[in-house]
């Protein structure tokens, strides 16, 4: 199951899957169990887990930022930070209503605001030039990748703060660049090999395994 942090208030959607051997009555409970916090999706497989993860997993986190852009821009205009929340919660609230009561796709929603020569139509052909629909696409994508490696290390343990005393030895591995940031290069996991006796590393950035000595 992957739900996801609305869930905290009952709004949230939890995206579900199971096996063959999963009766109709115990997936009927499950599905109940889920609905007290949301909305449930029954998915194929665990691929499709790992999918709706970079979208709806992920998705209020990207939600959340484009709000706080919304907001800044708006206090950037002149706006103090509270009108400025009112008019962006208010204005997103209100599109998504309109959106689910008319049924209409948002790019028509879209055209139909963005008159020629009026001031949606002058915003949107900025948000043009930036390829949002691009953008998005990559941002589920490297979501997805990162659900795809993080379903793969299971059985391994992550190892907090290793930044200061673990080291990814692959030099092609991107954590290793200056560049990159100190947090994210301390995702390191780690496992007991009880065959050898020995606790292997697993890099998250380049999958490179290795051993101590």
């Amino acid at each position: 199951v992957m739900p996801n942090m609305p869930a905290l208030i009952g709004q949230g959607i939890s995206c579900l899957v199971s096996n063959k051997s999963t009766s109709k009555k115990n997936k009927k409970t499950i599905n109940n169990l889920f609905l007290k916090v949301g909305k449930t999706i029954w998915l194929k497989n665990e691929i499709e887990i790992d999918k709706a993860t970079a979208i709806s997993g992920s998705g209020p986190g990207y939600v959340f930022t484009l709000i706080d852009a919304f907001e800044k821009a708006s206090q950037q205009i002149g706006f103090p930070k509270n009108i400025s929340r009112e008019m962006v919660l208010s204005t997103i609230l209100g599109s998504i209503k309109l959106m689910e009561k008319t049924k209409k796709e948002p790019s028509d929603l879209a055209d139909s605001i963005a008159v020629k020569g009026g001031t949606t139509e002058a915003g949107i052909k900025i948000l043009q030039k930036k390829k949002p629909h691009k953008m998005m696409y990559s941002t589920f994508l490297a979501a997805y990748k990162r659900a795809s490696k993080i379903g793969k290390t299971n059985d391994w343990v992550r190892k907090k703060n290793c930044s200061t005393n673990i080291k990814c030895p692959n030099e092609k591995c991107i954590s290793n660049e200056d560049k990159f940031d100190s947090e994210d290069r301390e995702i390191i996991y780690i496992r007991h090999d009880d065959i050898n006796m020995k606790y292997l590393y697993l890099c998250s950035h380049c999958d490179y395994i290795w051993k101590t000595n």
